[in-house]
């Protein structure tokens, strides 16, 4: 299985019931205060109780954590009734004595019953919304390591899931910041390191030291990147930490040390069937929306990162790598998306399945994406053509996916539901494909 993306059931819960509250909260004070112009200056109080907070962490409502060296006046009657729900949203750490949602962990546990089970999971990313519901959530190890909890315990069906299969993992931007590289935070005055030293301790905790025993006598050392390699049956595994080492003014996503011990597996296992797993789409090209900032330059194929992945192409291009399929998280969508490399004479093709997501409130649509895109690569030159070819990105779902190796080896995939957008009765459709990678480019 692979999938991506996973906002905790409990985050969920927590937000609903924290506008819940805040609601009632609201009423009960226009009701003993009176109406009229009391309704505009609670809205107005809510307004800036979220602004401070947005600003300055949960402690600045009932009257701290005010701008410094104004003067502080009492809080409103109306922030009062606003900070109990604050309160009691910090206090309880997110958590709810039972479940108000249903686990998107239930249709993958029923999966391990079947005569032919999943031999083990693909996380790309995102096991954790550090984020989510504040934007602005200053970074403390502590924190970092109650989201773990959260996101990986609080769930009962997902506790036993997690401990009945075998789980790869690697991170992306949410168990850090978001958008977070080691020279760029979006629009926050605290310094990208200072996220990173905590997140990536309690990472280390909670994942890497599970996945790569080497790095648990090593957690901090923050220059080193978490990607891994392992093997299953026919099939050999490339999991690449796109996130830790990425820098936006050296034009990389991956640091030279991880670079270079993954061009060398790409050779090493040249004819055989190959799985990189990248938190991060690689083949499929994204459309940017403006001239600014955009969603696309945090992608393999944005602004910052796509010379480093044309270096990429032209390596396998040179090596002549086969057989090669990428597993992507990130954009909150199912999709298969082909990229055929060079002349027809020298040709070869690269294939990538987006697995994902586990549980999210929002998703990609197929307008995010080029259908078709033709390009060449920044210093040989080398013509490419990417395509969509299938895509979902209407409900929550991961990939099951199928590998017949031998002489013509093929992947079989489809989608399993994990659950459909909050408040919709839309259902996922049956999505599934085959890949021969014997087919000639």
């Amino acid at each position: 299985m692979h999938a991506s993306c996973n906002l905790g059931i409990v985050q969920v819960g927590a937000v609903g019931a924290f506008a819940m509250s805040a609601a009632g909260a609201l009423a009960t004070s226009r009701a003993i205060l009176g109406s009229g112009s009391r309704t505009a200056h609670a809205a107005f109080a809510l307004a800036r109780a979220l602004r401070r907070v947005q600003k300055h962490g949960l402690g600045s409502l009932g009257g701290k954590g005010r701008e410094r060296g104004a003067a502080v006046a009492g809080p409103s009657d109306d922030e009062v009734a606003l900070a109990l729900p604050w309160f009691v949203y910090e206090r309880t750490g997110m958590k709810q004595p039972a479940p108000l949602l249903a686990s998107p962990f239930e249709r993958l546990r029923a999966l391990l019953t079947e005569p032919d089970p999943p031999a083990f999971m693909i996380h790309a990313g995102d096991q954790i919304y550090y984020d989510f519901p504040l934007p602005r959530r200053a970074p403390d190890l502590e924190e970092y390591r109650r989201a773990y909890r959260e996101a990986f315990f609080e769930d009962g069906v997902e506790r036993e899931f997690l401990a009945s299969c075998p789980q790869y993992m690697t991170l992306d931007d949410h168990e850090i910041v978001d958008g977070f590289a080691r020279d760029w935070v979006p629009g926050d005055s605290v310094r990208p390191l200072e996220y990173l030293v905590p997140a990536l301790r309690a990472y280390d905790e909670y994942v890497a030291s599970r996945q790569t025993p080497e790095i648990a006598c090593d957690t901090r050392n923050l220059d080193r990147h978490r990607g891994y390699a392992f093997e299953y049956g026919a099939s050999r595994f490339f999991v690449l930490d796109t996130r830790t080492q990425r820098s936006r003014g050296e034009r990389r996503m991956l640091d030279p040390e991880q670079m270079a011990a993954f061009l060398g597996w790409l050779v090493e296992h040249r004819e055989r069937i190959k799985f990189v797993v990248s938190s991060v789409p690689f083949v499929a090209e994204l459309r940017r929306r403006g001239e600014g900032e955009d969603e696309s330059d945090d992608k393999w194929t944005g602004r910052p990162f796509r010379a480093q992945r044309d270096r990429l192409l032209e390596f396998i291009h040179a090596h002549q790598i086969g057989r090669l399929v990428f597993l992507v998280g990130d954009m909150h969508a199912s999709y298969h998306a082909t990229l055929r490399l060079g002349a027809p004479d020298r040709r070869v093709r690269v294939e990538e399945l987006a697995g994902g997501p586990i549980h999210q409130l929002q998703y990609a649509t197929r307008d995010d994406f080029f259908d078709e895109f033709h390009g060449a690569t920044e210093t040989c030159a080398i013509p490419f053509r990417t395509r969509l070819r299938t895509f979902h990105g209407t409900g929550g779902g991961v990939l099951r996916i199928h590998v017949r190796p031998g002489a013509r080896p093929e992947i079989d995939w489809r989608v399993v539901r994990t659950g459909t957008p909050m408040g919709s009765t839309h259902r996922l459709r049956d999505l599934s494909g085959s890949i021969d990678l014997a087919e000639p480019s």
